[in-house]
Parts: C-alpha cells; sequence; structure tokens
C-alpha cells in the first residue's frame, strides 16, 4: 500500500466516485445549520449523509457533519463512516421484513396482529413494547401497511416467528456487509427487541446506506468505496477497484 507521505507528495492523482454536483447539494444543506436542532445546554445535533450508486458501491457524496466547512481539522471526526448508532427503525426492512419475505414467512399482503405484546424474561422482568406514541391499535394489518406505518408490534411478532423458525437473521446481515464484531452481534439478534432497534452499538451511515443499497440492485450487495483508481506521476496505474458484488 501507498503511505500517506508519498501520496501527497509523489504526484500521485486520484479519482473518486465523487460526483460534484450531489456533493455540492448536500454540502449546501448540512451548511444551513437552521435546520438541525440544538439541544437546551446549546449543543448541536451532528449528523452525516451518503449517497451512492447502488450498481457499484461508488460513494456519489459524503458529509461527515454539520456545518463543516467552518471549524473542521483535517481527519476530524466523521459522523457517516465512524459514528455508530442505533438504527431505530430502519432496521424493520432489512433484519425483519426482508429476510420473513426472503425465507416465505410472510409476503407484503401476510395479516399481521397489531395487538399488546409482552414477554416474560427468567428473572420475572417483562417488556411491553407500543408503537409510536404508545399507540396500540388492538387490530390487524397487512405487512405492507405494517412497515409503511413503521408500527412496532407486527415487526416483533414477524421477529419472534422468525426465532421460532431459526432463521440466520446474522447472515442475511453479513451478506449485506455489517460486521458481527461490531454492527449488529449475535447477542443483539436474541432480543426480540433488535427487531426495533435495540442494540448494543449499531451500524454507521455508511453501513445502513449500502446495505440499503441491495434492495435497489436486486438483492446484490456492493460494499461502498470511494477511489476508482490511482495512478503514479508517469500515468502508471497502480491501485484500481475491483467489484465483487
Amino acid at each position: 500500500g501507498l503511505t500517506e507521505e508519498e501520496i501527497v507528495n509523489n504526484g500521485y492523482r486520484i479519482y473518486t466516485e465523487l460526483d460534484q454536483n450531489y456533493q455540492a447539494s448536500m454540502q449546501v444543506i448540512y451548511s444551513n445549520v437552521s435546520l438541525f436542532p440544538v439541544a437546551e445546554d446549546g449543543t448541536m445535533a451532528e449528523s452525516g449523509s451518503v449517497a451512492l450508486d447502488p450498481k457499484t458501491g461508488g460513494v456519489r457524496a459524503l458529509v461527515g457533519r454539520v456545518n463543516s466547512a467552518e471549524g473542521s481539522t483535517f481527519r476530524s471526526f466523521n459522523y457517516a463512516t465512524q459514528s455508530a448508532r442505533s438504527p431505530g427503525s430502519t432496521i424493520k426492512p432489512l433484519a425483519v421484513y426482508g429476510p420473513a419475505i426472503q425465507e416465505n414467512l410472510i409476503n407484503p399482503s401476510t395479516v399481521i396482529p397489531d395487538t399488546e405484546f409482552t414477554q416474560t424474561f427468567e428473572d420475572g422482568t417483562t417488556w411491553s413494547p407500543t408503537n409510536y406514541g404508545n399507540v396500540v391499535s388492538g387490530g390487524a394489518e397487512s405487512a405492507r401497511v405494517a412497515l409503511y406505518k413503521s408500527d412496532n408490534l407486527p415487526a416483533v411478532r414477524v421477529y419472534q416467528e422468525m426465532q421460532k423458525r431459526s432463521v440466520d437473521v446474522m447472515g442475511y446481515l453479513e451478506k449485506m456487509g455489517f460486521n458481527p464484531a461490531a454492527s449488529y452481534t449475535p447477542e443483539d439478534i436474541k432480543n426480540l427487541a433488535f427487531a426495533i432497534g435495540g442494540v448494543s452499538s449499531g451500524p454507521t451511515v455508511l453501513e445502513e446506506t449500502r446495505a440499503f443499497a441491495t434492495f435497489a440492485n436486486n438483492g446484490n450487495y456492493h460494499g461502498g468505496y470511494f477511489i476508482d483508481r490511482i495512478e503514479d506521476a508517469a500515468g502508471k496505474v497502480v491501485f484500481q477497484h475491483q467489484s465483487n458484488p
């Protein structure tokens, strides 16, 4: 590999997948600090964003923090590639509905109860999730509607059935680029709360983006990448990205 000093001082040319129009548009949004909430103590919310081509995995745009044009230092913390956070409800298509459909447990029209649910643990404690706003409709809805509304109770019930049938959830997540030692652990997956984003660590924005791109690419995963090739001062290609879906 090349050292940082070699790249900086030896005239290498680096060709990336960056789209300048996408990048500029994303940067304009992230430079508008009024779009991001501020806590009572004055701390501004941070965020990161990634846009990539689902057919290749090439990253077209990335912003790693709010208002990065001001006050950022070289290699400052990047909230798009370095910040691991709970995925919240974005886990539902990746770990619940997608695998459940693939395993023929459900289809988009499958009716799922949206009723009260309580899990009792060995120590006698209980867990009783609800939908957003502590709402429990007490009825039922199709998987399509449950996903559209992002209701929690249907997702938990589907995930419970997946556990009963020993669906290899980790296998699906690994195929979409998640690291079982960091993003989602085997311990996380055993917990029913995993179906609605209950994790010990979580993924980065880049990991989530490339995983969702799998849906847009007919189920074929591409790891997100930034650099297409590197040439030395004489024009010789010293690095070329190889895509392996």
